[in-house]
């Protein structure tokens, strides 16, 4: 597996985890999957806490802030929302 920071927010991180196999015998590594994985950082408390920006040094970081993490941010919120207003009236 190998994994990078993709993009964030004031208290969210995505990070981009590409997983590969391997032939034991021959070495040959294949890719598998990629996934994206969100972490929201908490405090002490279990509240939502800051966290350092990501720092863009070159076009392909900046590529993936833009074009994927913000896209797929805006996407899981819109869904965040969709979930929250389809379970309002539920215990």
């Amino acid at each position: 597996m190998s994994g990078r920071l993709n993009y964030v927010t004031r208290t969210t991180m995505e990070i981009q985890v590409d997983v590969y196999s391997e032939e034991g015998l021959t070495g040959v590594r294949r890719f598998t999957t990629t996934a994206f994985l969100t972490y929201v950082a908490i405090d002490q408390d279990g509240r939502p806490t800051p966290v350092p920006g990501l720092l863009i040094e070159d076009e392909e970081t900046k590529r993936r802030f833009e074009e994927g993490g913000a896209k797929r941010s805006e996407a899981r919120l819109a869904q965040l929302s969709r979930v929250r207003e389809s379970h309002k009236n539920e215990i």
